[in-house]
């Protein structure tokens, strides 16, 4: 049993990082495997869509298909065999790299195994911590992606030059089986214990029997009681039992699907009356459920259209911005270092910034409309930028500016899910804006570098992704 639960958010950070280590080591080293597998530019575009797409293609169709058959398995134990499936997987472009089918086909199976460890880890936040709590606990591990951003050139670009892509790959997946499943297992729960009812009583050596009343001074009441009219009582409904990882979570016989409208709200409003939960979040919650039937499928629709819109624009900088600094900026393999530290080192401020804003206000779809918005217009200016230091300062605001949508994500996710059905949803959530916005911001940008040979050109596709989500966050301003 984990005593401190704010350990949980804390191991799943460590977790995220090595899995984005293990994720986006292949955009750091695509200038590297283009360099040797002799691709020009147009080529890099061409094949490098097809070798980046193919990690988001599995890893979104798995989440939507496995999670809530992971969250029923049990949540540690899914997180547990995510770990060792994608740790082994990286270790094994070592051996098996050599050609570009090889390398899709390792892709396609690093993102099946990734698949479910993010909905695993919103799993566990939904049933730590309160509703008012979860965007701090989210942005703990949520940062745990950035501070992987952020360090993975410091240690890829070093490691690559020194033993070469191969050899670290096969470092980065056995830190996986290092790190990640000992942590995991010795701190990580799949819910908070509840002390039965059997248990607080089970020991009655130590109980002090009652007096009997003293007659002088209690009263005595010898009013008959009533007797129930059966004929206007109606019958309850039978209760079902939903098992996850062995322990029962009971829940109204016939309850709906998460992926219903009913399912997504929750049966009245008892996920949002956990004490201490903010005014906002309240707030926000009752109005999700004085729509009815229909008014949270369509928030939840169009909230998934935002988050594959983000998507896009996050996976469009994320496998294109090192080949576009090496490509079209001139920045040699071996000072990329710095420059990628530098940009998304600002993500990571932005994330606990906007996370501390959206808890405190409740305003997280106002902050991402206004921050998508303007992180569009600082991608579009670095088109114009006349030196290196100018376009990369400007990445790093746009990449500050994208974070107030990470930061709120999945709070605001999770203010829509039932809280049993958390998982799933995020599964949902979490597969269809990566299967669509990883796959386009794999294909996108790169069809658009193989037409034009232009890095550029393909970088500019991501202010209009980032304009879309600004509007789509305002709509949903809005109706919540």
């Amino acid at each position: 049993m984990t005593r401190n639960r704010w350990v949980i958010p804390l191991v799943l950070a460590v977790t995220v990082f090595v899995h984005y280590l293990d994720r986006n080591n292949l955009p750091i080293v695509l200038p590297q495997v283009a360099r040797e597998f002799g691709w020009s530019d147009q080529q890099t575009g061409q094949y490098g869509q097809y070798l980046l797409g193919a990690f988001y293609l599995t890893f979104g169709l798995a989440q939507i298909l496995l999670s809530p058959l992971a969250e029923r398995f049990g949540v540690k134990r899914s997180l547990m065999l995510s770990i060792l499936g994608f740790s082994v997987c990286t270790m094994l472009f070592y051996p098996l790299g050599g050609s570009l089918g090889a390398l899709i086909g390792l892709r396609l199976l690093l993102g099946l195994a990734e698949s479910v460890h993010m909905p695993m880890n919103s799993a566990l936040v939904s049933r730590w911590f309160s509703p008012h709590e979860r965007g701090r606990a989210n942005s703990i591990y949520v940062a745990g992606i950035l501070v992987a951003l952020a360090v993975a050139p410091l240690l890829i670009v070093p490691l690559t030059e020194r033993f070469g892509w191969r050899m670290t790959f096969a470092l980065l997946g056995f830190a996986g089986l290092a790190i990640s499943l000992p942590l995991v297992a010795r701190f990580v729960s799949d819910r908070p214990a509840i002390v039965s009812s059997a248990a607080a009583t089970s020991d009655s050596s130590n109980l002090t029997p009652l007096s009997p009343p003293d007659k002088g001074t209690t009263p005595e009441f010898t009013h008959p009681v009533p007797s129930a009219d059966s004929s206007n009582l109606t019958p309850l409904s039978p209760l079902s039992t939903n098992r996850e990882g062995g322990s029962d979570a009971p829940r109204t016989h016939g309850s709906p699907s998460p992926f219903t409208e009913r399912g997504l709200g929750g049966e009245g409003e008892e996920a949002s009356e956990i004490a201490g939960a903010s005014p906002q979040v309240e707030a926000t919650r009752r109005n999700l459920v004085r729509r009815g039937s229909g008014g949270e499928g369509k928030t939840l629709w169009l909230y998934i259209a935002a988050g594959v819109g983000n998507a896009f624009c996050v996976f469009g900088i994320l496998n294109w911005l090192p080949t576009y600094l090496n490509r079209t900026r001139g920045i040699e393999f071996g000072d990329l270092s710095l420059p990628l530290f530098g940009v998304f080192l600002s993500g990571i401020v932005g994330i606990f910034f906007w996370a501390y804003l959206g808890d405190k206000t409740g305003r997280r779809t106002a902050f991402a409309s206004v921050g998508l918005l303007l992180a569009g217009v600082c991608v579009v200016l670095t088109a114009l930028a006349p030196s290196n230091a100018l376009a990369i300062a400007l990445l790093a605001l746009g990449v500050f500016l994208q974070s107030s949508y990470n930061a709120q994500e999945f709070a605001t996710l999770q203010g829509m899910a039932r809280p049993d059905r958390v998982g799933a949803i995020t599964g949902l959530y979490n597969g269809a804006t990566v299967l669509l916005g990883g796959v386009g911001g794999s294909l996108i940008p790169g069809g658009i570098v193989a037409l034009t040979g232009s890095f550029q050109a393909g970088l500019l596709s991501v202010a209009v992704g980032a304009g879309l989500v600004s509007l789509l966050m305002a709509v949903l301003t809005r109706r919540m």
